[in-house]
């Protein structure tokens, strides 16, 4: 199984609320516009270079499902997911710090790190 690193964003970051002064932690909805099922989801501190524990356990995104990850400290993160097909995608995504987020996954982008994108 290949990990391909993904140039186009598979993410589109919506913040629900203004940045606070101070650092906290950030809830984020990940929300699986894909027509593929997302079976794992790992975080890593850019730079860092080990993930984390799968943040969905158990858990599989259906398509048109989310998933909601609590608490997340505030980063600069890694993204790797991996869909039905074991295929892997990653992704670097802006500064989580204190605000809701939403993330939503997208065909175009899990296609172009499966090289299938424009």
């Amino acid at each position: 199984m290949s990990t391909l690193r993904c140039g186009l964003f598979v993410i589109a970051l919506a913040t629900a609320f203004s940045i606070p002064a101070r650092a906290e932690n950030s809830n984020i909805t990940v929300h699986n516009n894909s027509s593929f099922a997302i079976h794992h989801m790992f975080l890593s501190p850019v730079g860092e270079g080990k993930w984390g524990a799968d943040q969905l356990g158990e858990h599989v995104v259906a398509p048109g499902g989310q998933y909601e990850l609590q608490d997340v400290p505030c980063a600069d993160y890694d993204l790797k997911l991996i869909d039905e097909d074991g295929d892997e995608c990653e992704v670097e995504v802006p500064e989580v710090c204190g605000a809701d987020e939403d993330w939503n996954i997208e065909d175009a982008g899990l296609l172009e790190c499966e090289g299938f994108g424009e």
